[in-house]
């Protein structure tokens, strides 16, 4: 029997959950469909790279303040873990697409650390203590 499709609409149009044409919601769309030809390696990559894009505008922003990367790096941290969140409870618990949710994650922690400043302390934006 093939799997049903994941609608993430509910996600991806609360703005609780999801900024609004967030292309890390469109890349974790891609993943969870059952035929998708994206690996939760691709994802981890895709998502990181898109972080690391993130940093570099900030930085090259010039936004003046005690700790201009923080807020940056702050909100992304902070949309992609609520959007994970708002998925993993969308995704039916027997549904591929939770495998495919932790090894996304799983791939994320295992890439080369990037020390972030969140309120304050440093941390690694993907690594689960």
């Amino acid at each position: 029997m093939a799997e049903d499709l994941i609608d993430l609409s509910s996600i991806r149009d609360n703005e609780e959950w999801c900024d609004p044409g967030s292309k890390t919601f469109k890349i974790m769309n891609d993943l969870l469909q059952p035929n998708s030809l994206t690996t939760p390696r691709k994802a981890a990559k895709e998502i990181n790279d898109l972080y690391l894009v993130e940093r570099t505008i900030q930085r090259d922003s010039g936004n003046s303040g005690r700790d201009p990367q923080s807020g940056r790096d702050e909100g992304f941290v902070w949309d992609f873990w609520m959007l994970l969140i708002g998925i993993v409870q969308v995704v039916p618990y027997d549904h591929s697409g939770q495998k495919k949710l932790l090894s996304t994650v799983e791939n994320l922690s295992r890439l080369p650390p990037t020390d972030v400043r969140i309120w304050s302390v440093c941390v690694l934006p993907f690594h689960i203590p």
